[in-house]
């Protein structure tokens, strides 16, 4: 099996598409399946598998160095997830701040600045399915922490996050 690989590595460095194919057609599953269990979503799952494999294809050079490609598959999909993660943190800290933002104006005299993030709010939550929504309240409005809300709602972490990273999607679209 590894001199399988050996060969189908040698095949890849030397830009072979059929060889990118057959890489693709065999981990492609497995590693959707890894990356599923991380992201809980299947959009975001297969666009993080498909960029592991363009990422393959655009810098096949350094899979010369590669002795366990299977292994090497798995761990470059897990850190894929992993940073998706961590970005969708950062995003909902950015989101936080927002709507911490908001409260701190409805107390200043500022009520033009109120009045349109109390708006661009309002115009989102409409537009927000209705389990996204409820996250969304319970959180800036309500104030609960994303723990409490996976508790809450018998939700894992990841899932609330993925809402919370939506929600931000639709209202920067508003």
């Amino acid at each position: 099996m590894c001199t399988d690989y050996n060969k189908l590595i040698r095949r890849l460095e030397k830009r072979d598409a059929k060889a990118f194919k057959e890489l693709f057609d065999r981990f492609f599953e497995q590693s959707y399946s890894l990356a599923l269990t991380y992201v809980l979503d299947p959009d975001v799952a297969n666009d993080i598998v498909q960029e592991v494999f363009i990422s393959f294809y655009d810098h096949s050079s350094i899979l010369q160095n590669i002795t366990n490609l299977p292994a090497y598959i798995t761990i470059s999909v897990r850190n894929r997830c992993l940073n998706y993660l961590r970005d969708l943190d950062l995003e909902d800290r950015n989101l936080r701040m927002y709507y911490e933002h908001l409260l701190c104006v409805s107390t200043s005299d500022d009520s033009e600045e109120l009045s349109e993030l109390a708006k661009k709010l309002e115009r989102a939550m409409p537009y927000l399915p209705e389990s996204c929504r409820k996250i969304c309240e319970m959180r800036f409005k309500g104030g609960m922490k994303i723990i409490s809300i996976a508790e809450e709602l018998n939700l894992s972490i990841s899932t609330v996050k993925v809402q919370l990273h939506r929600a931000v999607s639709k209202i920067r679209g508003i």
